[in-house]
């Protein structure tokens, strides 16, 4: 592929089509876009990554492929989006590339497109309630952001002061982690056109990058909730135990800032579970009657909790389950600057033309990298808990 894509842009150059001089590095910003494509699909998931493109080529229809606008518009996301050593954005607007992929993938990153009942997203934890998201500058501690619970607003009499509330931090922090991984498109490579390896290798790190932001995340929730054990919290899961815990759930009073017992309820109330109990759970919240039989006890809860899914679950937390009240703030997730769509590729072209000067010293690989920078705490622990499955 790369000799018969560098041969396609020799002759682009020779007929104007692009810069003089840019066949060869433009070739190399081909071969890393295919990465970056494959990257794409790995931590975003194929449905994703296809309606980007879907949705980049009708941008195009106001924007004129090729025009100073389009490629001003494209230069723009890319700055925005995508930034650091050699991004593959950049590297394609540069040598001004006809690809839809600059627009698609910075797209991407814009609205982070994680379709929730895709069957390739790993994980939908940006769904779940009661997530709170933050950005942070750099990898300094930061405070969790703990609300204290508000008591109900107040009559104010005509005349009278009005009387204030208070809202705290957790004094205990955290940071977000730096977390990377790199590897090489070598020159042997190269020769032997191995661009399906490559692909391979780009896809295999999207999906690294994916359970590592999912693991992070997991580990934070083990890390701050007590695991519930013994008596009506453990075992498995069925719809007199799931009742049981959540009547309990539901149960908890709180001290609000008004110093007065404050009931949450549970008007809103989610479950999550690895993906391998799946049926198990569907059945305890879908099927009709306590049972299963006809004439058995309206099961009461039938359309009451909202289940997830997670396929990495089990990996974490084996058959333990979580359930939590979406109007509570509970989980805080903070993300680099630049990092909150998600974990970034980047690509660093050869530092020589080695279609030109193949006996240069210096290296002739294609190298790739993949990088996040995320952290995560509990800041609630009245809003969640961590029951003991089977």
């Amino acid at each position: 592929m790369s000799r018969t894509l560098y041969a396609r842009m020799q002759l682009a150059e020779a007929r104007g089509q692009i810069p003089q001089g840019a066949a060869g590095r433009l070739t190399d910003a081909m071969i890393a876009e295919t990465a970056a494509m494959a990257f794409a699909r790995g931590y975003y998931g194929d449905r994703a990554v296809e309606q980007a493109l879907t949705d980049a080529r009708q941008e195009r229809v106001t924007l004129p492929r090729n025009s100073a606008e389009y490629e001003q518009h494209t230069l723009n996301l890319a700055d925005q989006y995508v930034d650091g050593a050699r991004s593959v954005v950049r590297t394609l607007v540069d040598t001004h590339t006809t690809s839809d992929f600059p627009q698609a993938f910075a797209n991407l990153r814009q609205r982070t497109v994680r379709a929730s009942d895709a069957p390739d997203v790993e994980s939908a934890w940006r769904t779940w309630g009661g997530v709170r998201t933050r950005t942070v500058n750099d990898f300094r501690t930061v405070n969790g952001i703990k609300l204290t619970i508000p008591g109900d607003l107040l009559l104010r009499p005509e005349g009278s002061d009005v009387k204030y509330t208070t809202f705290g931090e957790t004094t205990d922090g955290y940071r977000a982690g730096n977390y990377e991984r790199a590897w090489k498109y070598t020159w042997e490579m190269h020769l032997a056109d191995d661009i399906g390896l490559l692909t391979a290798m780009a896809n295999e790190m999207g999906g690294a990058a994916k359970r590592t932001e999912i693991r992070v995340i997991f580990e934070a929730i083990k890390a701050g909730l007590t695991l519930k054990t013994g008596g009506t919290y453990a075992g498995a899961i069925d719809i007199t135990k799931l009742r049981a815990l959540r009547t309990l759930f539901g149960s908890q009073t709180f001290k609000n800032d008004d110093k007065k017992d404050e009931d949450l309820g549970l008007d809103a109330t989610d479950i999550v579970y690895g993906i391998d109990q799946r049926d198990l759970v569907y059945t305890a919240l879908n099927q009709i009657t306590v049972d299963g039989t006809a004439t058995g006890l309206a099961n009461p809860l039938r359309g009451v909790l909202t289940p997830h899914f997670e396929r990495m679950w089990r990996r974490i937390f084996g058959a333990d389950y979580l359930l939590f009240d979406r109007t509570v703030n509970w989980l805080e997730v903070a993300f680099l600057e630049g990092f909150q769509g998600g974990a970034k590729f980047y690509a660093k072209v050869p530092d020589v033309d080695r279609y030109e000067d193949e006996g240069s010293f210096n290296d002739h690989s294609l190298h790739g990298k993949v990088g996040h920078a995320l952290g995560a705490k509990i800041v609630s622990d009245t809003g969640a808990w961590l029951a003991k499955g089977s």
